[in-house]
């Protein structure tokens, strides 16, 4: 391995090999002589001199080889350059070093071989003179001296030959640096010898008075030069008297005053020119263009005319203040614009005459400004003209100083603003009015430009959409739209900008809309073309159908249901009829025929079939008479109801349901027929069976629940009072959208045939109507079902009045609550009610917003949030990452299923409200989760 200064020996020596290589390309005639000299000398075949790099030699000349590059490795060369003294080898068999060298062993089969190093002025083997046999021989020492002195003569050549190259390169590069400094600089540059002849010129020089280049020329005599320029109206100075002008300007250039003088050109251009005389003799010429100077010279002129005219026509005017700030000048037409006399204001400052608070803010900060001789612009102030008007005007001023940098004061200019001011004012008012129509309409507003970009978007439409006016201002409109809409909105913009055909312009149509959150709803909507200064824009005006079809479903389904009941109560009617007489005849029967015979099977068999008959048909007439209200003169006590039915339903219900009955604590009465809604509840509980295959948990809770004006959206339609409501909760897999819109229909079911007429529900709905109450369904796939019947109390010997109790005490406080719930109606009611009481209230519609909310606000004491939620994650998932984020944050979770149904979801009954819920019920449920928040 090579030693740190072999290996920097070795870098060095390279670096003298490369200095030589241009020899390569130009080989001068001594080498060849020297080669051929060795070659004599020696008798030999074969003799070259060559460069040694790290792996190669390269031959300058040769004689007897094939090649001018050889390989550098083994060879005799790689030897001969390690010392100062030729390398002789008499016989290459007999040296170790080179008896397997291939030129040995092989073509040309060499023997002998004698070189002598090429030694540097630095001391650098850079190569070697060489001569070779390929018969063994011995030579004299005269003779390697002979060789060593012609490779010192070698040498000693190439060192000057590069040395005389260097010195070339080095004036190249000298020259073409002279050339590159003048030809940059922005003066022409010519000088000329003592016989007035052109010697040296820049770039510059020649574009002043030659751009063609068919006069300036080196060696041009400068006269000769002077009478081409005349000749091609160079000089148009001289136009008219071009013999004294050559005259004049030959005299200048002979005798080069110390003062330069100034040259147009014919194209307009001014030149100063500048002469010196140079020491050694001659003249250097210096041609400097002004031409902008004198452009500044004359602006500055016009514009000093300019002024003057300026001060007595312009809407400004001229001020000036001395150090103090008092006024010491006002020029122009200031009294015309303003009303404002000299004498009202010279010798004050501008704080005296001013008719507002000048320790407000904004003066404040401008005697700062003048206290730190700093500029200003546009201050605006009122004052009083001298008829005793107020105006408002408008100032800019900047810090003056001497020659010496003493302050003077300021100088500025000033505007009446009075009318624009007004005019503002009256444009600002009428933009709050419209601003304020705009975000207090019940209708959506999107305002777009040509593009698609949004400019305005109204509080219905941050409703509608879920989107904040800041996330939405700016991006383009496809935001709102579904997928397939969005894909072709830019194309439908841009063709109804190119053709002016209006499809869709000033028609109402209904489309659908995306929510922040992906979800789509219907709306209205209608377009205008709005065409401003500034370009094309539109207004969008949106209407959500949502409730309207929600709405508009109900009632058809509620129709459809009326319809389908006086249908099948009609039948029914005429059915039972039939089944009175049938039954008495078979009656009839049986008591005469035997009650062995066959006879009296044949009667018995079709007796129960027609009670059975008789039966469904009572139970269309039930769904029938919905508008049939029970009598005030039956009473029910809903405990006691739901307490019988439950030592029936643990002896029908299979071992695989878990089954919990809880009546309510307080005693509560209704006007329904205890019978019925026994027969309702057993209805339900059979259905929730059959739904869970057997096996599942099964809950029927009574409860008590007011209704009044505050209700949540779901329940808005129930009318104001105390209600009992019955809850039936499985957590069977849940009801399909589709099928829960079907499921009051007489006949509509989903088991297998011959499981179910199909009547049972449309039962329940009957009775939920002639009880004067509602029924609601909850579900979710893969949770489970809630059915609730809201039936209205009897309370005080008084039937349930349609006006609302007085409210109760509620608990009330200030912490702040975020809401999390996906559906926005029931967000909205949670965030009104507990604002209502004195929270702060924050709202979120996914769990992923929701824990975002949470990080940024460390000021959030509770999470309210629902459980059932869209996405990867749900309520319950959602507060236990709150919980690990927040150890002491409160949390509460709300759900349409009572806590056991939940159970396998990981909550528990303590954290759960139960949906729907009232007012007073989620002011207890927030205060009491608040306080017993662990610390």
């Amino acid at each position: 391995m090579m030693r740190s200064s072999e290996k920097s020996h070795e870098e060095n020596r390279l670096k003298a090999v490369d200095s030589f290589r241009f020899l390569e390309d130009e080989t001068p005639p001594i080498f060849t002589d020297a080669v051929q000299v060795v070659a004599d000398l020696f008798q030999a075949r074969i003799a070259f001199v060559c460069l040694i790099g790290s792996d190669r030699k390269n031959l300058l000349s040769h004689v007897g080889m094939a090649s001018n590059s050889v390989p550098l490795k083994g060879s005799f060369c790689e030897h001969a350059i390690r010392d100062s003294a030729p390398l002789c080898v008499s016989n290459a068999l007999e040296d170790e070093r080179f008896r397997d060298n291939p030129h040995v062993t092989g073509a040309p089969q060499l023997r002998f071989y004698l070189g002598a190093p090429l030694i540097t002025r630095d001391g650098f083997n850079i190569g070697t003179l060489s001569v070779a046999a390929t018969e063994p021989r011995s030579v004299s020492q005269q003779e390697r001296d002979s060789l060593m002195a012609l490779a010192r003569l070698l040498v000693h050549q190439m060192e000057e030959l590069k040395d005389k190259r260097d010195k070339e390169t080095e004036a190249r590069r000298l020259q073409t640096l002279l050339d590159d400094v003048t030809n940059v600089m922005t003066e022409g540059l010519a000088v000329f010898d003592t016989e007035d002849r052109l010697v040296f010129f820049n770039k510059r020089y020649q574009e002043f008075y030659d751009p063609g280049g068919t006069t300036i020329r080196l060696g041009r005599n400068f006269k000769d030069m002077l009478v081409d320029g005349l000749h091609s109206g160079e000089y148009a100075i001289s136009a008219g008297g071009e013999a004294d002008w050559l005259k004049d300007r030959l005299a200048h250039h002979e005798t080069t005053p110390d003062q330069p003088f100034e040259q147009q050109l014919a194209d307009g251009r001014w030149l100063l020119v500048s002469e010196r005389r140079l020491p050694g003799g001659g003249t250097l010429g210096i041609r400097t263009d002004i031409s902008t100077l004198k452009e500044k010279e004359q602006t500055l002129q016009e514009n000093e005319q300019k002024f003057r005219d300026y001060t007595q026509t312009a809407s400004d005017w001229i001020w000036e203040t001395d150090p103090q700030n008092r006024m010491t000048l006002l020029a122009g037409n200031h009294r015309h614009l303003s009303g404002i006399d000299k004498k009202d204001v010279l010798g004050k400052t501008r704080n005296e005459v001013a008719t507002e608070d000048v320790t407000s803010a904004k003066w404040r900060k401008l005697d700062a400004r003048i206290a730190r001789q700093e500029p200003f612009k546009d201050f605006t102030y009122r004052l009083y003209d001298s008829d005793g008007i107020e105006q408002a005007i408008s100032i800019s001023g900047v810090p003056a100083y001497d020659n010496d940098g003493r302050f003077l004061g300021y100088r500025g200019t000033g505007r009446n603003i009075t009318d624009a001011v007004k005019a503002n004012e009256r444009l600002q008012e009428a933009e709050m009015r419209i601003r304020a129509a705009l975000n207090n309409t019940l209708v959506g507003m999107v305002m777009i430009d040509a593009s698609g970009k949004i400019l305005e978007f109204n509080r219905e439409a941050e409703r509608m959409f879920q989107y904040d006016t800041d996330e939405v201002i700016g991006q383009n409109v496809k935001l709102l739209m579904p997928k397939d809409h969005a894909d072709h909105h830019d194309h439908y913009l841009k063709r109804y900008l190119e053709e002016g055909k209006a499809y869709i312009i000033g028609k109402a149509r209904r489309v659908m809309g995306r929510r922040k959150d992906g979800s789509l709803f219907p709306l209205t909507l209608g377009i205008g073309r709005i065409d401003l200064p500034g370009g094309t824009q539109f207004i969008g005006s949106l209407t959500d159908l949502s409730e309207q079809e929600k709405l508009e479903n109900q009632l058809q389904r509620a129709q459809k249901l009326e319809a389908i009941g006086q249908l099948t109560g009609g039948i029914a009617h005429d059915f039972n009829n039939i089944l009175g007489i049938i039954l008495g005849n078979l009656e009839l029967g049986l008591r005469r025929a035997e009650p062995d015979s066959k006879l009296y099977a044949y009667f018995d068999k079709s007796h129960q079939a027609a009670e059975r008959a008789a039966k469904i048909t009572q139970q269309l007439l039930s769904f029938s008479r919905q508008k049939d209200f029970y009598s005030d003169n039956i009473s029910c006590d809903l405990n006691r109801a739901i307490e019988d039915v439950e030592a029936l339903l643990r002896g029908s219900l299979t071992k695989g349901i878990d089954l919990h009955v809880k009546p309510s604590l307080a005693p509560l009465i209704a006007h329904v027929d205890a019978g019925d809604l026994q027969d309702v509840i057993i209805n339900l509980a059979v259905n929730a069976r059959d739904a869970m295959h057997k096996s599942g948990k099964l809950e029927i809770r009574l409860e008590k629940t007011q209704i009044d004006k505050d209700a949540p959206p779901d329940l808005a339609r129930i009318p104001a009072g105390s209600y009992g409501v019955i809850s039936v909760s499985d957590n069977g897999p849940g009801i399909p959208e589709e099928i829960r819109a079907r499921i009051f229909e007489p006949f509509f079911t989903t088991k297998p045939q011959g499981r179910g007429t199909g009547l049972g529900l449309a039962m329940v709905y009957g009775f939920a109507r002639r009880s004067r109450g509602e029924i609601k369904v909850y579900s979710e796939l893969g949770v489970g079902t809630v059915f609730r019947i809201f039936i209205p109390l009897f309370e005080g010997g008084r039937t349930p009045s349609s006006q609302p109790k007085p409210d109760e005490i509620v608990p009330r406080g200030s912490e702040h609550i975020l809401v999390v719930d996906d559906e926005a109606e029931l967000a909205s009611y949670a965030q009104g009610t507990l604002e209502d009481l004195g929270y702060r209230v924050s709202t979120s519609s996914t769990p992923v917003d929701a824990l975002e909310i949470v990080q940024k606000q460390p000021t959030i004491d509770l999470v309210f949030s629902d459980v059932v939620m869209p996405g990867p994650m749900n309520g319950i998932e959602l507060l236990q990452k709150v919980r690990s984020m927040r150890p002491g944050i409160g949390c509460l979770l709300a759900s349409g299923f009572p806590g056991e149904i939940l159970t396998k979801n990981g909550t528990d009954e303590t954290e759960l409200l139960i949906k729907p819920y009232d007012r007073q019920t989620l002011a207890r449920a927030i205060r009491q989760t608040l306080d017993e928040r662990r610390p």
